[in-house]
């Protein structure tokens, strides 16, 4: 969560600062920080935060398949959510549904 602002001389100690909000540092000793990695919503989701010490975790947001309706779309930090049909009660015959469409 630090970077090197000034190196050691032969009579002081190496400076170091911390990481701005929106990046961070892995390893000790390095020059700079990394800006944190941005996902693309409302394609990705963040599964992982970003810390000090670590890039977030960015996943692609999951689709529905025919037979499932969406019960909850996904948020910036949450992926989408999916539940089947009722069997012989309902169908979606295409990806990604708002809802079931019932059997005649």
């Amino acid at each position: 969560g630090q970077y090197v602002s000034a190196n050691a001389t032969a009579t002081s100690d190496r400076l170091c600062d911390v990481c701005s909000a929106g990046s961070y540092s892995m390893f000790s000793n390095q020059y700079a920080c990394a800006a944190s990695t941005i996902c693309s919503v409302p394609a990705q989701y963040q599964s992982v935060p970003a810390t000090a010490t670590s890039d977030r975790t960015c996943h692609s947001v999951s689709g529905c398949q025919p037979g499932q309706y969406i019960t909850s779309n996904n948020t910036a930090t949450s992926d989408r959510q999916c539940a089947p049909c009722s069997l012989g009660f309902s169908f979606s015959s295409t990806g990604n549904a708002t809802a079931c469409t019932p059997t005649t």
